[in-house]
This record gives structure tokens, C-alpha cells and sequence, in this order.
């Protein structure tokens, strides 16, 4: 349920930002979200699907955990942590 909420949200709630960074047609998938007991919060593991591998790898993964960091933000509420594992799938 989080993991498809999260990934709706990232997918059309930040379209632009998502198109800015990984290029037009661009979108993420969002494979799982478990809970890390030790740290008090919830892995993501996620998968971007990127149109525009230049300009996406300068700033590889900065891009990536800033935008799944907000959108997590946003979809859990202010003060919510995640920590991101990501990879790249170029199409």
C-alpha cells in the first residue's frame, strides 16, 4: 500500500521535477518498503526509469534520494525518514 502510493504521488504529483532530472517520459518504480528496525525508519527500494542518461547521471543519486525523500515526506508527513536504495534502468 505505501509502495504504490509513494510511487503514484512521485509518478503525477512530480512529473516535472521527475522529467528535470531523469528526462521527459521518465518514470520510477517503486519495488519495496520495509521497515529498519535499529534506525526507527522505513527502507525504499526503488527503480528509475530514465529517457535522458546524461544529464541524469550528474547527479546520480542526489537527484533520486532528494526526490523520494520529499515525496516520502509528503505522502507520510513532516519529520518522516526514509533511506533509499536505488537503481537505473535506461529506456
Amino acid at each position: 500500500m505505501k509502495a504504490k502510493l509513494l510511487e503514484s504521488y512521485v509518478n503525477r504529483g512530480c512529473k516535472d521535477k521527475l522529467e528535470l532530472f531523469f528526462g521527459v517520459g521518465s518514470r520510477i518504480e517503486i519495488k519495496q518498503v520495509f521497515p529498519l528496525s535499529q534506525l526507527k525508519t522505513e527502507q525504499v527500494e526503488v527503480k528509475v526509469f530514465l529517457t535522458d542518461p546524461e544529464t541524469s547521471m550528474n547527479y546520480w543519486p542526489e537527484n533520486i534520494n532528494w526526490l523520494i525523500e520529499d515525496s516520502w515526506e509528503f505522502v507520510h508527513g513532516k519529520g518522516a525518514k526514509a533511506v533509499v536504495q536505488a537503481t537505473y534502468d535506461i529506456i
